[in-house]
This record gives C-alpha cells, structure tokens and sequence, in this order.
C-alpha cells in the first residue's frame, strides 16, 4: 500500500495567504500612505531595495534547503541547451 502524503496547513492554504498578504498591504497604502512613501524611497538607483530583500527571503529557502546537488549537473546542461536553442531561435528573424 502506497504512503500518501499530506500538504501542510500553510501549504494548503497558500493561495489564501497570498491574497491575505495582497490585501494588508493594498489596506496599508490606503490606511497609512506615508508608508508607501517611505518604501518607495527606498532605491539605490533603479533598484527597489525592498523588492530585492523580499526576492532574497523567498528564494533563499526552496534554493537552499531543497537543492540536491547531485542532480545540479543534469539541470545546468538542460539549462544551457535550451538557453542556446532559445538564442538561436530568437536570432533567426534578425539573419
């Protein structure tokens, strides 16, 4: 008999979270707009440092925690072929 596995209670319930983070921070601007001038002023350049920290703290963990690094070959070749077959494509219209 096969093991089901389960997702967990954060897992199941992501898209809700998503929308419930969506909606505090839409309520936020509207409620309290100083924050949103402040996050805004937050830029080195044409880079949102908020942005960048938030794409850092998502990534960090599937990245990180979930990577076996045995496979990583495998993955950077089919990264690589289809990167040159994209180029190659891409470029095609311009010969």
């Amino acid at each position: 008999m096969e093991e089901t596995h389960r997702l967990s209670f954060i897992n199941r319930w992501l898209t809700f979270w998503i929308f419930l983070a969506i909606g505090a921070w839409i309520a936020i601007g509207f409620f309290a707009p100083v924050v949103t001038i402040l996050i805004t002023g937050l830029h080195v350049g044409t880079t949102s440092l908020p942005i960048d920290v938030w794409l850092i703290l998502m990534m960090y963990s599937p990245l990180a925690l979930e990577v076996h690094f045995q496979h990583s070959a495998a993955c950077w070749k089919i990264v690589l072929d289809s990167g040159i077959t994209m180029s190659y494509i891409s470029s095609y219209g311009e010969i």
